[in-house]
């Protein structure tokens, strides 16, 4: 449509073009699984607000985002945009307990609607930023709404975000910087017995996979985190 050609231009596109030197698909990456129609989770680690521009770059505009209402209070223009083609689903953090039932009707409702174009959603499972050598460990409400509606899940590592824009300063870096990314191969909820199952594997997979590609995005620094980490060169096709 005109309003997502514009959109590219002046959002995402323009993000990378003048903000970043370079976005690198690292070596033995998956291909990226998810459409604008087949309803895929992309379980994506957060590192800094250039995610929200960035992230939909390296994901050829393929999802929408799940977003905490706070981004669209502290860019109300972003969020005007986001609404005319629902690329954004804003939700209020905390206060559901244990149930998730009305936030995964919610959910529903929003892959549903005839508004929203892109079907498979970027979602940020350790629940913020992380900006540290390590993984944290993830949250169980969209791996179980995976599992519950049976919509594959596909991760994605990126690093580099973080030197994109400098938060505590609210600068961006205009020296540029390099975004290095991989995608998993897809997690298919039918396959597993149990959402425990399901859960553990996503799990242990986020957490061997994120010192991976730490490690290939840094090839000559050394990481204390990595010290033990006996796999962090097996990146192999699964």
């Amino acid at each position: 449509t005109a309003y997502e050609i514009a959109q590219r231009l002046v959002g995402s596109e323009m993000c990378i073009r003048d903000r970043v030197q370079k976005k690198q698909l690292l070596p033995t990456s998956h291909p990226l699984y998810a459409t604008r129609e087949n309803n895929t989770l992309l379980m994506v680690n957060h590192r800094s607000l250039a995610d929200f521009f960035i992230h939909d770059c390296i994901t050829n505009y393929q999802a929408s985002y799940l977003s905490r209402m706070m981004v669209a209070l502290l860019f109300p223009g972003t969020w005007f945009c986001t609404y005319l083609d629902n690329s954004v689903w804003y939700f209020v953090r905390g206060g559901r307990g244990e149930n998730l039932d009305d936030f995964f009707a919610w959910m529903d409702n929003n892959f549903n609607t005839k508004r929203t174009q892109r079907r498979s959603l970027i979602v940020y499972p350790e629940g913020h930023r992380n900006t540290t050598s390590d993984p944290l460990p993830l949250k169980r409400g969209m791996i179980k709404y995976s599992y519950t509606r049976k919509y594959p899940v596909q991760l994605v590592l990126a690093f580099g975000l973080e030197d994109a824009i400098k938060e505590k300063q609210f600068l961006l870096n205009t020296n540029g910087s390099t975004i290095k990314y991989w995608f998993s191969e897809p997690f298919f909820p039918e396959k597993y017995p149990t959402l425990d199952a399901y859960y553990n594997e996503i799990s242990t997979k986020f957490s061997q996979y994120f010192y991976n590609v730490l490690a290939l995005s840094n090839p000559k620094k050394k990481i204390p985190s990595l010290q033990n980490q006996t796999q962090h060169l097996s990146l192999i096709h699964i």
